[in-house]
């Protein structure tokens, strides 16, 4: 979102997101959830107008990120304990999930991921 959003544009963000098409981004299925509801959240708050919470939608949507499902299954029986072990929430154990089972490193800018993934033995990207 940082690297898109009018109301961001955070070069850090910028650089991460080139770095992640270049290793080749995964996400899992959540992805899309929580990339909308940022971005409503973002319009209620008056930070986007309509069009702009529709044009970051559509950029981010036309982005070539392999988005991967997720099954209940998966979640109770690894990404869940990953949540617990970490202290991540549920939502970001999915994304270090993904991550330690592709084999592949983590892009991310958020500091408590960034943590759990360096004591995962998971590579992080980095801007």
């Amino acid at each position: 979102i940082g690297a898109t959003s009018p109301d961001e544009g955070l070069p850090n963000a910028l650089s991460l997101v080139a770095r992640a098409f270049e290793a080749g981004a995964i996400a899992p299925a959540l992805f899309a959830y929580e990339i909308e509801n940022v971005l409503l959240v973002k319009e209620r708050r008056r930070a986007f107008s309509p069009s702009d919470r529709q044009r970051t939608s559509d950029v981010i949507a036309s982005l070539p990120i392999d988005v991967r499902a997720l099954d209940a299954q998966r979640v109770r029986n690894r990404i869940a304990p990953l949540a617990t072990r970490t202290g991540l929430s549920v939502y970001d154990a999915a994304y270090l999930d993904l991550a330690i089972e592709m084999g592949a490193p983590l892009a991310t800018l958020d500091r408590r991921l960034s943590a759990s993934a360096r004591a995962e033995g998971v590579e992080l990207l980095l801007p």
